[in-house]
């Protein structure tokens, strides 16, 4: 029997520091109740890039398994970013802020997003100790 479905999308995320920082992602299970307070449970992956690193995923990146990414810099400034923070900038979520690469052009299944820490998001962060 012939399948209808077409290919399956492949999708790879890749992050680069550019931001001068140390850093250390974080993902976390995030519930939102009604009442506006969050519950998070234990971390669910931690990633650490030293200035120019990059650490490239398989799936929509960190946030495809988790609500919750905190982003902390040089131990010092963290800057979280919660499901529902999808159109605050800069934002781990928005698909504005990636860059979309077809490393095969002609292979519009496979995608690479990639996602540049910079700058900018050390002074989106607040102190740690807040």
């Amino acid at each position: 029997m012939k399948s209808t479905c077409g290919p399956e999308l492949h999708v790879e995320t890749l992050y680069i520091n550019e931001s001068g920082a140390k850093i250390k992602m974080c993902t976390y299970r995030t519930n939102l109740y009604a009442d506006g307070q969050r519950d998070s449970i234990p971390r669910v992956k931690e990633y650490h890039l030293n200035p120019t690193d990059s650490v490239k995923i398989q799936g929509e990146g960190l946030y495809q398994w988790t609500d919750s990414v905190f982003v902390i810099f040089n131990e010092e400034k963290i800057w979280k970013n919660y499901r529902d923070s999808v159109n605050l900038t800069p934002s781990i979520y928005n698909g504005n802020e990636y860059q979309i690469i077809y490393p095969i052009p002609e292979n519009k299944y496979h995608v690479i997003w990639i996602f540049r820490f910079t700058p900018e998001h050390i002074k989106a962060a607040t102190d740690l100790k807040e």
